[in-house]
């Protein structure tokens, strides 16, 4: 389709008020989406004014537009994507709307065509994930603002799957894209900092990492730690499980049972730890595991591999898409399974070696960059139509 404007001259609003103080994924793929976008587009940016201090993309291109926060609570923050953002859009020059997690916040009608990219679907896959006020706003409020959406990314195949199956969408509205990492900072070459970040977090070796914020059951700690617990005394002898990420719902009955475990003295909670130290806790680990109930990606997923650290994960949603053959999976529901996985990847140093350049080769398919072009190109679809009916 040929059209009379490109890349360089898209004018791209983005909603960034579910930025989450940086602490999860869809605030790491906001800083990265953005960051690859203003290599060619003016981007305008709405941030909470607490986000705006954190924010880590600065380029020429961007425009951070700072919104009170008396938006940063859940009720306020969905008032004001359903009914203020589309007036602000009536008031910029800005070509489009790029909505980061449509499965968390949408408009109620817009001026401008929107593109929205949905993470996962997770509430109808996982019972009790949420509390009830976010399970129906998800699965009855949400479907109701979805014809105002031009344009769907999902950010995995599963992900399309699901929204086609739940939101009853047509197939020709969604396109795929998968997530990036952020390949300058998770790389094969191991970082200088291992043994002070180690150090610093009382952290011996040998370890086994999972990255991920504390939440019961979608993020399933406590069927990992069951399985952990059938593991022979010598396996589990002079080994660590270090869970990094912030408490969310549920992270008090995990605790709880750690605290209940006989592996409890071996189990470490880190809370939410800087991206600066990520890379070298998955370098020193031994194997990452990630045994989550559903995801839509698996972010940490890629930059284990990354890191050329050998990784398990579950065989469920999108984890096992994006692991390929790249990772040892199990089924997240059966602890046998678990705990068998575990035994072969702490037992098998050559299984570790093939998994960890199964990894290397794997990981290259997923970039930022690519993302960026995909989102590009769907962007110009939507608004070069929508340009010809303004200059009619």
């Amino acid at each position: 389709m040929s059209s009379s404007f490109n890349k360089t001259q898209q004018q791209i609003f983005i909603s960034g008020l579910v930025y989450d103080q940086g602490k999860s994924g869809i605030a790491e793929y906001t800083n990265q989406l953005t960051a690859a976008l203003c290599k060619h587009n003016t981007v305008t940016l709405a941030l909470l004014r607490r986000d705006t201090l954190i924010f880590p993309c600065q380029h020429e291109n961007l425009t951070v537009i700072s919104v009170s926060n008396i938006f940063a609570g859940p009720v306020m923050n969905i008032l004001w994507h359903l009914f203020l953002l589309p007036f602000i859009l009536m008031f910029t020059n800005c070509t489009s709307l790029i909505l980061p997690a449509i499965n968390r916040r949408l408009c109620l009608w817009s001026p401008k065509p929107v593109l929205g990219v949905v993470h996962d679907l997770s509430q109808y896959a996982v019972d009790g994930k949420y509390d009830i006020f976010r399970t129906l706003y998800v699965k009855f409020l949400l479907p109701m603002a979805l014809p105002y959406i031009t344009h769907i990314v999902a950010i995995s195949h599963n992900t399309k799957k699901d929204v086609i199956k739940y939101w009853n969408l047509s197939d020709e509205k969604i396109s795929v894209c998968y997530n990036g990492y952020d390949n300058s900072r998770y790389q094969e070459n191991r970082p200088e900092n291992i043994p002070q970040v180690l150090e610093k977090h009382a952290i011996t070796q040998p370890y086994l990492l999972y990255v991920s914020r504390i939440e019961h059951p979608g993020k399933n700690h406590i069927q990992l730690i069951k399985a952990l617990e059938m593991l022979s005394p010598e396996q589990t002898k002079d080994l660590q499980i270090i869970f990094a990420g912030g408490d969310w719902n549920g992270a008090e009955q995990v605790k709880k049972y750690v605290s209940n475990s006989p592996l409890a003295n071996k189990i470490q909670f880190l809370g939410y730890v800087l991206v600066e130290e990520l890379p070298a806790l998955y370098h020193g680990a031994l194997a990452s595991v990630i045994p989550s109930l559903y995801e839509g990606f698996g972010i940490p997923l890629v930059e284990a591999m990354a890191c050329a650290t050998p990784t398990l994960c579950s065989n469920n949603s999108a984890l096992n898409e994006v692991a390929g053959n790249a990772a040892l999976t199990f089924n997240p529901r059966n602890v046998k399974d678990i705990s068998q996985k575990l035994s072969s990847i702490l037992q098998h140093k050559q299984l570790r070696t093939e998994l960890s350049q199964k990894g290397l080769q794997r990981c290259q398919h997923f970039s930022w960059n690519r993302l960026a072009t995909h989102i590009g190109l769907k962007l110009e679809m939507i608004t070069y139509p929508f340009k010809i009916q303004q200059s009619l």
